[in-house]
């Protein structure tokens, strides 16, 4: 079979037979890539039960007084941990609240930020750029004062499509704190985190016994090399594979809320359904998608380790060396950037997996047929949300701080126990507000893109839309402009 990846103008068309997600008649696709990721799991798993047989932590490790006063701290003051979690987790559900109320002024909030942030840039690089004439500073000033215009001529250009961004926003809000709908998603996305944490923890105890195992030797076996790459190569794929079922099984339970014609209609059990869905057949299409992720990743770390490699920006260096170190910057953007459009496109052929279905390659073209004729639009939206969860995040965390502070201040703790575990705070703050607001970016790519399909493939008599009333308006308005 001849795959085509030509880019098309078609937009999508009417399917009479769509009525949603869940009735969608599904098949393993990719099967080769599920094979491939189960072999190297097993592979993987044979790694560590070697690790963990050949190797002998006692030979490494020594007591560790952080982890001891850490411990200590939790068993002594667990109420002070517990009161400032269920604070950062009521100041999470409240920020989604207010985002739901006050959409607009947020939005307009945010992106007056991105273009603080980066006018502040600008200026640092150029009063840089006077004082120190050097390659760095003047790339610095060029990337800033371009992203600054590109920026401005957005806002100029698409600004009708700011009202259409807050409305679905708005939307997105709505599904998330829709908690009678879909009380699974939290649970959900709780066990995800958790897994991942855990996931990640053991990656690194079999590194710690494969160091062991060099220890005990008194050398590096050559096979030793091997099992740290298998074991790094499982830290990344396995992380964004399980990344990319959660986000298609989270992606699926919206989009069957934004389809349904009556919202009260859709299942309390969406999201255990599409759990079931993702694992039973689309282990093949998030195997290749997160493989792809997993290669652009480490090209563009090899690439930064050889840049850092090759030694500072030194104008008295040679010039093969100069062009050398040039060469290897902009490899290291052009990778940059091919990683971020790469990972929006994955994100969205996992979210158009998750409606329709079928094969990687199938829904990352279709996903980059819309990424295309709505570039700009997906940019903005994107960022607008990042700049949203970023703030929250900032500022739940501070707040949350305060209050730790203020209650450990209260206790006779010593002023190093208290900065080794504000340092342990704030990390699992950071991990809570990002555990709340996860939901709330796939649903805004969820919404947005149904949106979109919707847009192209609705609209007559027979063909009603599916958005909400005030969407609908602001959609016929702007014409998606």
């Amino acid at each position: 079979m001849t795959i085509s990846w030509k880019v098309s103008e078609k937009k999508i068309a009417y399917d009479p037979t769509w009525t949603g997600p869940l009735n969608i008649k599904r098949k393993a696709e990719n099967i080769p890539f599920t094979v491939a990721y189960y072999l190297f799991v097993g592979l993987w798993i044979g790694v560590a039960g070697y690790a963990y047989l050949a190797g002998d932590v006692s030979k490494i490790e020594e007591d560790d007084d952080f982890t001891i006063e850490c411990e200590q701290f939790v068993a002594s003051e667990w109420w002070i941990v517990l009161t400032v979690f269920l604070l950062g987790t009521f100041w999470s559900i409240l920020f989604l609240a207010l985002l739901r109320v006050t959409a607009k002024p947020m939005v307009y909030t945010a992106i007056a930020l991105i273009f603080i942030i980066i006018g502040l840039a600008a200026f640092g690089s150029a009063c840089a750029l006077i004082f120190e004439r050097t390659r760095g500073t003047f790339a610095s000033f060029f990337v800033c004062t371009l992203l600054l215009i590109i920026f401005i001529w957005a806002y100029m250009t698409k600004s009708k499509f700011i009202p259409v961004t807050c409305e679905i926003i708005r939307e997105a809000v709505k599904q998330v704190s829709a908690i009678f709908f879909f009380p699974l998603v939290f649970i959900y996305t709780m066990a995800y985190y958790a897994l991942a944490i855990i996931f990640t923890y053991f990656i690194m105890e079999i590194w710690v016994h494969l160091a062991s195992i060099a220890i005990i030797e008194g050398y590096v076996p050559i096979h030793l090399y091997f099992c740290e790459i298998i074991n790094f190569i499982a830290l990344i794929w396995i992380n964004c594979h399980m990344w990319g079922i959660y986000r298609l099984s989270v992606a699926g339970s919206y989009g069957t809320w934004y389809w349904a014609t009556n919202k009260r209609e859709v299942p309390l059990i969406t999201t255990l359904r599409f759990i079931y869905i993702a694992v039973r057949y689309h282990i093949g299409p998030v195997a290749f998608g997160s493989l792809i992720l997993t290669v652009c990743f480490i090209l563009r770390m090899l690439i930064s380790i050889i840049c850092s490699s090759a030694g500072t920006d030194d104008p008295n260096a040679n010039p093969v060396t100069c062009l050398f170190r040039s060469c290897l910057l902009g490899c290291y953007a052009a990778v940059s950037c091919l990683e971020t459009i790469v990972e929006s496109i994955t994100g969205l052929s996992f979210v158009y997996i998750a409606l329709h279905g079928g094969g990687f390659i199938d829904a990352a073209r279709e996903s980059f047929n819309m990424f295309r004729r709505n570039f700009l639009k997906v940019t903005i939206l994107s960022q607008i949300v990042r700049i949203l969860c970023f703030v929250a995040m900032v500022l739940i965390s501070i707040l949350t701080i305060l209050v730790f502070w203020g209650l450990v201040s209260s206790q006779s703790i010593t002023l190093k126990e208290r900065q080794i575990v504000l340092s342990l705070c704030i990390l699992g703050i950071v991990v809570l507000v990002g555990l709340m607001l996860e939901p709330l970016s796939i649903a805004v790519d969820t919404i947005f893109t149904c949106v979109l399909e919707d847009f192209e493939m609705n609209g007559d008599t027979n063909k009603p839309y599916h958005m909400s009333d005030k969407l609908k308006q602001l959609v016929l308005e702007n014409r998606l402009e």
